[in-house]
């Protein structure tokens, strides 16, 4: 059990089922990236920039 955002609705696999939580206090996300060091390839910028900007 854990929490999400209703955005991923849509892709979750089948029996995995989402209820709304009303009354709890507003939480805070984080999402963390790790890569390895040196300039990133696009697609690890692409990726980080999509995952940043949806949360």
């Amino acid at each position: 059990m854990t929490t999400v955002p209703s955005r991923p609705s849509p892709v979750l696999p089948p029996g995995v089922s989402l209820l709304r939580v009303d009354g709890a206090p507003p939480e805070i996300r984080r999402v963390l990236v790790a890569r390895l060091g040196g300039h990133p390839a696009p697609t690890i910028t692409a990726v980080t920039r999509a995952i940043t900007t949806t949360v």
